[in-house]
C-alpha cells in the first residue's frame, strides 16, 4: 500500500514537474537583446539565466525599419532555471540605441496611392432606370490605380477618365488583396448625360495622432503605433503621400465605460513638421525636418529590450491637455514576453488622477504615446480596452 502511495506520489509530481516546465518554455523569452561589449550582464534574474554560445551563428543585415537595428551578431542561447535546461534561445548583439521621445499631438494629412473603393450604389439612367454597374464587378476595399491607362490618384481624376472614355467603356486596374487585375465596367449615363461607375471612392485621410520616437540622426520618425486604415472599409489606407503638421487642440472628450473620448483639435496646414513615407500595421512612419526636432521631442532615451520590460509602475508622455508634454503615471500589469498576443507587448493601466479626471484614460488621438520605464522607452500606447483605463 506504501510503495502505491510513493509512486502515485511520484506520477503526481512528475506531472507538476511537467506541467512547470511548460509553463516556463512559455513565460520565458525565446528571444533576447544586449548591447554590444555588455554580452556578459545578466539577462534574467535568479533561479533563471541565459547561457550563450560563444561562436556567432549569423551576422544579421540592418533592419528597414526608420530607426535600424543594425545587429551586429546573433548567439543560439540554452535558457535555465535552477540550471535545468528549459528551452533554445537565440540573443541578438546590437549597439546601443538611443532616440528622441516624442508626446505631442500632430496633425496627419494622406493622399493614398489610387483611390479606395468604399461600396457601390445605384446610378439613375438616362431612361430613368436604376441601374448599378460596379455591383458585384467591384469590391470594397479594391484599390483604383488606373482608368483606361491614366494614372488616378484623385476621385475627380477618375470622373474625368469615365468621362473621357468611348461611351463608357472603361478598363480599371485594381489593387485587390494584394495582386493587381484588370476589371472591365460599362458606365451608365446618367440623366444630366454624364457618365458613371456607381461606385463610392475616397483619396485622402486626415487627423490628430502622437508621435513616438525621432532618430536624431536622421529625423526619422514612428507614430501611432498603428496604421490609418479606412473607416468604412477597415482596410490599411495605401500610400502615396503624406505630411505631418502641427495642431491646435481645443479640448478633450472624455472616454466613458464602452464610450473612448478623442483629442479634439485641427491640422495646422501651413505649419508642416516633415512627411510620412510608410503607412504599416505597426504605425506610421516618415521623416521630420530635422530643424525642427525641438517642437516635437521631449529628450533623449535609451531603448530597451524586451527582455527589460516589467510589471510595475511606468509613465506615458503626452501633451493630451495641451501646452507642454506631461508624464502620466500608469501601471504595467502583464507583459507579453515571447510576442504571442501578437502586437499586444504589455497591458497598460492609467493610473494618474490628473488624466483620469480630464480624459477619463486613453482617448483617441493617444495613440502613439510613448511608454517609460527605468528611464527607457519600452513601448507605445497604441489602443485601449472597453474600460478605457486600460490599453497596450
Amino acid at each position: 500500500m506504501a510503495k502505491k502511495a510513493v509512486l502515485a506520489l511520484g506520477a503526481v509530481l512528475l506531472v507538476l514537474m511537467g506541467l512547470l516546465l511548460g509553463w516556463l518554455f512559455w513565460a520565458l523569452p525565446s528571444e533576447f537583446h544586449v548591447v554590444e561589449g555588455e554580452e556578459e550582464s545578466e539577462l534574467l534574474q535568479f533561479p533563471f539565466s541565459v547561457e550563450m554560445d560563444q561562436a556567432p551563428v549569423m551576422a544579421a543585415e540592418n533592419s528597414s525599419t526608420p530607426v535600424q537595428e543594425n545587429i551586429t551578431k546573433t548567439k543560439l542561447a540554452q535558457v535555465t532555471a535552477f540550471g535545468i535546461p528549459v528551452k533554445e534561445a537565440t540573443v541578438h548583439i546590437v549597439p546601443e540605441s538611443q532616440v528622441l521621445a516624442g508626446g505631442h499631438v500632430v496633425g496627419i494629412a494622406m493622399k493614398t496611392e489610387g483611390v479606395l473603393v468604399l461600396g457601390t450604389g445605384e446610378v439613375s439612367s438616362s431612361t430613368g432606370q436604376s441601374q448599378s454597374p460596379a455591383k458585384h464587378v467591384l469590391q470594397t476595399g479594391d484599390v483604383i490605380l488606373a482608368c483606361n491607362g491614366q494614372a488616378i490618384s484623385e476621385k475627380e481624376e477618375l470622373a474625368q477618365a469615365v468621362q473621357q472614355s468611348n461611351q463608357g467603356q472603361v478598363t480599371l486596374t485594381v489593387l485587390r488583396q494584394g495582386k493587381t487585375c484588370q476589371i472591365p465596367i460599362q458606365a451608365i449615363e446618367d440623366s444630366r448625360g454624364e457618365y458613371r461607375l456607381g461606385a463610392w471612392v475616397r483619396d485622402s485621410a486626415q487627423g490628430l495622432g502622437t508621435v513616438t520616437f525621432i532618430d536624431p540622426r536622421t529625423g526619422a520618425f514612428g507614430a501611432l503605433g498603428h496604421g490609418i486604415y479606412d473607416v468604412d472599409t477597415q482596410s490599411l489606407l495605401p500610400l502615396e503621400e503624406g505630411v505631418v503638421t502641427q495642431s491646435m487642440l481645443t479640448g478633450v472628450e472624455k472616454s466613458q465605460t464602452g464610450q473612448p473620448g478623442e483629442i479634439q483639435g485641427a491640422l495646422v496646414k501651413n505649419k508642416p513638421l516633415g512627411e510620412v513615407t510608410q503607412n504599416t500595421e505597426a504605425g506610421i512612419f516618415g521623416t521630420i525636418d530635422r530643424s525642427k526636432l525641438s517642437e516635437v521631442s521631449a529628450g533623449s532615451y535609451p531603448v530597451a529590450f524586451r527582455q527589460d520590460v516589467t510589471v510595475g509602475d511606468a509613465v506615458i508622455l503626452s501633451d493630451v491637455l495641451g501646452g507642454e508634454v506631461e508624464a502620466y503615471d500608469v501601471r504595467i500589469t502583464q507583459v507579453n514576453p515571447n510576442g504571442l498576443w501578437g502586437r499586444q507587448g504589455m497591458i497598460v493601466e492609467v493610473t494618474d488622477p490628473e488624466l483620469l479626471e480630464k480624459t477619463g484614460g486613453i482617448v483617441q488621438g493617444m495613440s502613439g504615446s510613448p511608454i517609460i520605464q527605468n528611464g527607457c522607452l519600452i513601448g507605445v500606447i497604441v489602443a485601449y480596452s472597453k474600460s478605457c483605463r486600460q490599453g497596450y
